[in-house]
């Protein structure tokens, strides 16, 4: 039973994750900071929509997305995530429970390397972009502003909306760094077979500058 509900815990945690992201320019502009509090209404959800979309921009990033998630009592251990992506490459390294799987997208295809003799292969196996699928969510979604919070230094403005994450209603608050609307923070609750699952992301160790070598297949 109890590997059941991990197994649960995993699959959720995945799907959060399909969400997600990469990302995308070069540097941000650390001078572009929107107008986020505004008296009228419609003004702050335009001014909210346009942070979120600033994460489009972005095309070059490196950084470590952190999973943890709940089902009730039962809580998972972290899902670690290493993501890297620069024009026509991208690079994800997961690592579930000791068990670790890289996957690398070059203009020659997609590659999967194996667990056990970390030989290459072609795959087909898309590879998820972290961070614009889940800006895409908050684009097709109404934003409300339920806060600011200063992380690791980088000023944040929160933003909550709901959502369907494969049928199943959730609602999502993200904390958008106000420079480049990357989401630094996720925290999704959303209930299935009537235990509340909970899942929260955090993106650290980001850099705008990722090195040619990252994609070699070795």
């Amino acid at each position: 039973m109890r590997k059941n509900i991990q197994l649960t815990l995993i699959i959720t945690v995945l799907i959060g994750l399909q969400l997600l992201t990469g990302c995308t320019s070069n540097t941000p502009n650390q001078n572009n900071t929107d107008k986020i509090i505004d008296n009228n209404p419609h003004n702050q959800t335009t001014n909210l929509t346009r942070l979120a979309h600033k994460a489009t921009n972005l095309t070059t990033i490196a950084y470590t997305l952190t999973a943890s998630s709940s089902m009730g009592a039962y809580n998972i251990g972290n899902i670690t995530t290493l993501y890297w992506q620069k024009p026509g490459y991208t690079k994800v390294t997961t690592t579930i429970m000791n068990y670790t799987t890289t996957l690398i997208s070059t203009p020659n295809g997609t590659y999967i390397q194996d667990i056990l003799t970390h030989n290459w292969t072609k795959t087909n196996e898309p590879l998820p972009k972290l961070i614009n699928n889940y800006t895409g969510a908050m684009l097709n979604n109404t934003l409300t502003q339920v806060g600011t919070e200063t992380i690791d230094g980088k000023p944040t403005t929160i933003v909550e909306y709901h959502t369907s994450i494969n049928g199943t209603n959730a609602t999502v608050r993200a904390w958008l760094w106000n420079d480049n609307g990357l989401p630094l923070k996720i925290y999704t609750t959303s209930k299935i077979m009537g235990q509340t699952i909970t899942m929260t992301l955090r993106m650290t160790k980001i850099s705008f500058t990722v090195q040619d070598n990252v994609f070699n297949l070795t």
